[in-house]
């Protein structure tokens, strides 16, 4: 798969192919379809918080994702399920409580298929022409100019999100 990939401190931003990750019992795996680029990881690359937050390298950014979730680990839904108030209740999109955990911490469980709608894509399409919800994506860059997208973050000339677009 492909990354933006940080070699050392102060190093250009490289582009280049890593080995999908191994899904751990308290993960998840996004297939990622676009990453944003925050103040912080141009901070933590300069360095200097390198005493406070060391990088280790070959080091990946990208933590703001949009993406599609494809994998998650055993251990995942049960953490889940402990950080919930009780009373409290999960949906979720990727799973259903086999392990009846809900009963277990005193929370309700919603399993959720999501389908394609036409309908509500053409309402939400109505929202954003008519002002309702403003979107701030103050630039895009493709995946190979990640380097630019840093840059342009550095010079402090962003307003709003900037986002790589990985396909």
């Amino acid at each position: 798969m492909k990354a933006a990939i940080i070699t050392t401190y102060q190093a250009p931003i490289e582009i280049g192919t890593v080995d999908r990750p191994v899904l751990k019992a308290d993960s998840v795996i996004v297939a990622v379809h676009a990453a944003s680029i925050n103040p912080i990881d141009d901070i933590l690359r300069s360095g200097t918080m390198k005493d406070t937050a060391p990088l280790t390298f070959p080091h990946f950014r990208g933590y703001d994702v949009s993406g599609v979730l494809v994998e998650v680990g055993s251990d995942t839904m049960k953490r889940s399920f402990k950080v919930l108030k009780k009373g409290g209740t999960m949906i979720s999109i990727k799973g259903q409580d086999t392990e009846s955990l809900a009963v277990q911490f005193g929370v309700r469980f919603e399993g959720f298929y999501m389908e394609p709608n036409g309908a509500m894509l053409g309402e939400l399409g109505a929202l954003i022409d008519a002002g309702a919800v403003k979107p701030v994506i103050g630039s895009t860059f493709p995946m190979e100019q990640s380097a630019a997208a840093y840059d342009h973050l550095a010079n402090g000339h962003s307003v709003g999100k900037i986002a790589v677009v990985i396909i």
